[in-house]
């Protein structure tokens, strides 16, 4: 245990299992006696989804999904869509950032809705059924969906109030 400061429980703090310290515009982690320099955290601006049937996912995501398409460049099959603070890429096989793996891992977007039921009735009228039944997690309401290619998404709502 740690001595405590007024307020704290009564379990080893975080500081007490992984040191961070700032020295300049550089964080150290050190963890287990390593440590590790980084800049400014790592922000995500783009998920991409590496796909085999690029005209249909950018179809199910553009018509099915409502998310507004900022771009497709067909030849190359590569789209962008605006989903808020971070955008989705779909990228087909004809020209790929880098080789794909035979086992690809699969990729899972989490996108924020205002009204969870509500998008979930629009997706069953498009044929979109939902992998889970709505489920409560902490602070927020979830679903799975998946894409025609098996890309397994959540859809969430936050819920006001703590749980």
């Amino acid at each position: 245990m740690h001595s405590q400061n007024a307020g704290e429980e009564d379990y080893p703090s975080l500081h007490d299992r992984i040191d961070l310290r700032q020295a300049g515009s550089l964080r150290y982690c050190k963890r287990n006696d390593v440590a590790i320099a980084r800049t400014t955290p790592m922000k995500i601006q783009i998920v991409t989804l590496r796909v085999d049937n690029w005209p249909e996912m950018v179809d199910y995501y553009q018509n099915r999904l409502q998310l507004t398409l900022k771009f497709a460049d067909l030849p190359n099959q590569y789209a962008m869509f605006d989903t808020g603070a971070v955008r989705l890429a779909i990228e087909g096989t004809v020209r790929p950032a880098h080789a794909r793996r035979a086992q690809r891992p699969g990729a899972m977007v989490n996108f924020e809705v205002a009204d969870l039921a509500a998008v979930l009735q629009g997706l069953r009228a498009q044929g979109v059924e939902a992998l889970t039944e709505v489920r409560a997690g902490p602070g927020y309401d979830y679903v799975a969906v998946d894409d025609p290619e098996g890309n397994e998404h959540i859809l969430f709502q936050r819920a006001p109030g703590p749980r």
